[in-house]
């Protein structure tokens, strides 16, 4: 596999990973009034301190963006063509996304703030991922998946395609890079690492 890993070494930033994406928590059935009215506005429900945007259902959440309240923690699950706009973690956000229905996350994922994202859905997050990200864990597992521009800039990117033909092309700009192309045939247009330190 194709393995890069620039930047300052394992150090990090510092500051506490957002957790695993991978981990579905049971959906909030009404919103408990933990999080911002802005949450409730966006369309999400606020369970223990969370937004939380329950997308599950097969073409749900179609109509408008996805937007995390500035500032705020954040979790979103999108099932079967569901979330077909953007998904958009504003800065000061802390994400949880997990695109794992086929065809979900149809358009450009926005991460500005500190996302782990798990595209692993076939065909999931075709419309590639986007940001001056805090920091950006990103997985695209599913086959065919993250299929446009995975683009990265800001603190810190970790990327990995495990997904076969998954990761077109990848672009990392930031300061610290991690890559990990392990999928047959994934990475396989344009790979290109312009941050701080590339090896």
């Amino acid at each position: 596999p194709l393995v890069v890993d620039a930047g300052g070494g394992g150090g990090g930033s510092g500051a506490s990973n957002p957790p695993d994406a991978g981990v579905t928590p049971a959906p909030p059935v009404v919103s408990d009034g933990s999080c911002s009215a802005e949450c409730v506005r966006n369309g999400g429900l606020c369970s223990a301190g969370s937004c939380v945007f329950d997308c599950r259902e097969a073409g749900s959440c179609d109509t408008r963006q996805l937007i995390c309240p500035e500032g705020e923690s954040c979790d979103i699950t999108c099932g079967d063509r569901a979330c077909t706009e953007n998904v958009i973690c504003r800065t000061g956000s802390t994400c949880n996304v997990r695109c794992e229905g086929d065809s979900s996350c149809a358009r450009e994922l926005i991460c500005e703030g500190r996302c782990d994202v798990s595209c692993s859905g076939a065909g999931s997050c075709p419309g590639g991922i986007g940001g001056a990200s805090e920091l950006l864990d990103l997985t695209c597992s599913g086959r065919e998946s993250c299929g446009s521009t995975v683009q990265c800039e800001g603190q810190e990117c970790h990327v990995e395609c495990p997904g076969e033909q998954s990761c077109n092309r990848v672009r990392i700009f930031a300061s610290q890079n991690t890559l990990i192309c392990s999928g047959a045939d994934s990475c396989a247009e344009d790979v290109r690492c312009n941050g701080t330190r590339c090896r």
